[in-house]
């Protein structure tokens, strides 16, 4: 029976839920509370009738069949608007398993996590407490011809600290970087760790910190999981918003012999204190404002659609969706636009506490790939393959690919979840050329004969295990092919 005009209440949601969905019938009204206890609940909300009941399902493992084809054949008419669209259609047919939830949740940062302009001063108080007195500074060449690391030196001797400084990270941080940090340590006899600038001196630093108190070389820890001892203290002081390696438990180390990048995941690897000073990003140049920010709009959409997302993370990967699709375009436009630059700070955080505890994906595991075999910006290999991967995941995630777009500030009311779900894909094309972004791989220098050694080894990534669409090798290397 369908009721006309009747309003849908907090107090009488469950009349109109069927099987943990509230069907919406033409001419009735959600209220905001009543929207807000149904997502609070994980109840799925459609715009429709109830259907009939469905025939039984076989026992055994359950399995859900879809046709990648004719979903990504339904992306690309929808957006073919966007360069990118011609090539997100999938060719396979496939199966996947359902949702896979940890049963218990956890939630790992730093214990101390500064955020807002002129906190540097206060990292600084903070670490004179707690008696360190000599640190090694992990940073890359630039900065330290900038003046940025002679600015956190003095910064940290007004505190009694002293510093020696290992400034060779190179962009995507490799085994010798993380040797030859170690030994610098090692002869300085440094008490903790300082990184300075993005990703690579985190990831860098994190290394030389966890094998100077657990001996072997890095390549012993890949995976996840494998120390046994904490690392040495370390202090992540970023300069860039986009890779949240400040405070997360990931460590990303290019391994010289093999081309492949290595992810370490151990909460021993996580920094002590984070530090987030907009003041220091301002003189970010936009093209890595835009790279490191679709790095971060990357992490806050795996972590939304991975299979281990939990009520935490997907408050925190939800907002910064919302605030990274405002204030990336005009950190982009203004790098002196200090608001932006502390709401991409602040967001870039979020998405990180994310990815921290639900894990990524395929956009991911195959950008590693990119960056190992290639040299490649890590950012810049996310955001092109992003919108591929978002395409390959839809079925799988259907209702949460629409409130993505939702988030972003489509204009999805009344529409099916697969028609917002485009949207929001359409959206990510859009602002992939608005800052300046490759669209494809081919503008990358990749090459097509690479692709088979590509995808067999994002299959054994670790950012792999949460992607929500379970696929094989020649799933991953139809995606590579499409974003060429």
């Amino acid at each position: 029976m369908i009721v006309s005009k009747r309003l849908i209440t907090e107090s009488n949601l469950a009349e109109f839920c069927t099987d943990g969905v509230l069907y919406v019938a033409k001419g009735q009204i959600v209220t905001p509370g009543a929207r807000d206890k149904a997502l609070h609940k994980g109840i799925q909300i459609i715009h429709g009738v109830a259907p009939k009941a469905a025939e039984p399902q076989p026992t055994g493992e359950p399995v859900v069949e879809c046709d990648v084809a004719a979903e990504h054949a339904a992306v690309t008419t929808a957006i073919d608007d966007c360069a990118i669209a011609r090539r997100l259609a999938q060719d396979s047919h496939m199966t996947f398993p359902k949702d896979m939830v940890l049963a218990q949740k956890s939630v790992m940062m730093p214990s101390i996590n500064l955020l807002g302009p002129g906190c540097l001063e206060q990292a600084a108080k903070r670490v004179g407490a707690m008696g360190h007195r000599k640190g090694l500074i992990v940073t890359d060449a630039m900065l330290n011809k900038v003046g940025m690391v002679q600015q956190v030196v003095l910064v940290l001797e007004k505190y009694g600290i002293a510093t020696e400084v290992y400034d060779g990270v190179q962009p995507n941080p490799s085994t010798a970087n993380v040797n030859e940090g170690l030994l610098k340590l090692r002869k300085k006899n440094c008490d903790f760790v300082i990184s300075l600038g993005g990703g690579s001196p985190h990831d860098c630093a994190k290394a030389i910190a966890l094998l100077s108190s657990n001996g072997g070389t890095i390549a012993d820890y890949e995976g996840v999981d494998k120390s046994t001892t904490p690392a040495l203290p370390l202090v992540a002081i970023n300069t860039t918003a986009g890779t949240a390696s400040e405070m997360t438990r990931f460590c990303i180390i290019t391994n010289e012999e093999t081309k492949v990048k290595m992810a370490i995941v151990d909460p021993h690897v996580t920094p002590a204190i984070s530090v987030n000073d907009p003041n220091l990003m301002l003189a970010m140049p936009a093209s890595l404002t835009a790279a490191t920010g679709m790095d971060a709009l990357t992490h806050a959409i795996e972590a939304f659609v991975s299979t281990n997302a939990n009520p935490f993370t997907d408050a925190m990967a939800s907002k910064a969706i919302k605030m990274m699709v405002e204030f990336l375009p005009r950190a982009v436009e203004d790098g002196s636009d200090l608001e932006a630059r502390e709401q991409m700070a602040c967001a870039q955080f979020m998405a990180g506490v994310a990815f921290n505890n639900a894990g990524l994906g395929y956009v991911h595991a195959m950008a590693h790939q990119l960056g190992g075999m290639y040299g490649l910006p890590h950012g810049v290999c996310n955001a092109v393959l992003l919108p591929h991967v978002m395409a390959y995941n839809m079925h799988s995630r259907i209702k949460r690919m629409s409130d993505i777009a939702r988030y972003m500030g489509c204009d999805v009311h009344g529409k099916e979840p697969q028609d917002a779900a485009i949207e929001g894909i359409k959206l990510v094309c859009r602002i992939l050329t608005q800052v300046n972004m490759p669209t494809t791989l081919t503008e990358l220098g990749v090459k097509a004969e690479d692709i088979p050694a590509m995808a067999a080894n994002a299959m054994k990534d670790a950012c792999a295990l949460t992607n929500p669409t379970r696929g094989t090798q020649a799933d991953i290397e139809r995606i590579f092919q499409n974003a060429m």
